[in-house]
């Protein structure tokens, strides 16, 4: 797989609203009253949100560990990160065989879309029950699709790539569904964690400050183009770029500029860990 860290940090402009959204959401946690508290990132790629919510943050924490299952965004983030209390860790949320000595570590677990990636939600959460201390609180925003999947899934229809995008044949965006609310409830209440407040954002869209931005911040996030071999590598970028044109509407601004404009419906969730407990 393919991620460019660097190019991938760019996107943090347009999660402005994760800082904002997390803002209205810290009334229904107990951090502020938490000494030394502990935070697990999932999913935090080269650390470009982390920096955006940090200051929203009661400033008293002990220890903030960004996980994410890709090394180059490890090790682009252990090679940026100058706070002694930030490390990070290859780890995929979605594992089995959670680390012992995560287990019961955090007070608090936070996530900016990254959860339309992954496959097995009910597992996902399960280890967030695990990893959380008693009473332990999360704050997790995803978007409900995953378009660059969703273009993988096309692709793998094709007879030309379909070799190289077979896995991706029967994906399918887990919450883009309007029993999204159910479902989400239901992954919850198996994972023992009790809902402090949901919320569904199915009129937001993200904005570009013209098409080659767009295209630069799509390309960052195309994780198989190392794939495809180099003789094909131009003709899968015009048909990965194409199909990804097809997600977003357009408008002039200026003469000069184009603004872009991307549905990007997202699904906001405040948790806690249920009586305390631990899932097993």
């Amino acid at each position: 797989m393919s991620f460019s860290p660097s190019k991938f940090s760019q996107i943090k402009f347009h999660f402005k609203y994760v800082p904002e959204k997390l803002r209205n959401y810290l009334n229904l946690y107990t951090l502020h009253e938490r000494e030394n508290w502990k935070m697990l990132d999932i999913g935090s790629g080269p650390g470009h949100i982390l920096s955006e919510v940090l200051p929203v943050l009661p400033t008293n924490y002990e220890e903030i560990l960004c996980i994410d299952n890709e090394a180059d965004m490890v090790n682009y983030l252990n090679s940026v990160n100058t706070n002694p209390r930030i490390s990070s860790r290859q780890l995929d949320i979605e594992t089995k065989n959670l680390p012992n000595d995560l287990k019961e570590h955090f007070d608090f677990a936070f996530s900016s879309n990254c959860l339309m990636y992954i496959g097995n939600y009910r597992q996902a959460f399960s280890n967030v029950n695990q990893i959380l201390k008693p009473n332990g609180e999360l704050f997790f925003i995803w978007c409900k699709m995953c378009p660059v999947k969703e273009i993988y899934c096309e692709l793998s229809q094709t007879e030309k790539w379909n070799t190289y995008f077979k896995d991706f044949r029967n994906w399918k965006s887990h919450f883009n569904t309007e029993h999204s609310m159910n479902l989400l409830e239901n992954i919850c209440q198996f994972a023992e964690l009790d809902i402090l407040k949901v919320e569904e954002l199915n009129n937001l869209f993200i904005e570009y400050d013209g098409i080659q931005s767009f295209i630069n911040i799509f390309d960052s996030l195309d994780f198989m183009s190392g794939t495809v071999p180099k003789r094909d590598f131009l003709e899968y970028k015009r048909d990965y770029h194409k199909l990804m044109m097809s997600y977003i509407t357009t408008e002039s601004a200026t003469k000069e500029q184009t603004k872009v404009k991307l549905h990007f419906p997202s699904m906001v969730l405040a948790a806690k860990k249920t009586n305390g407990t631990s899932r097993r």
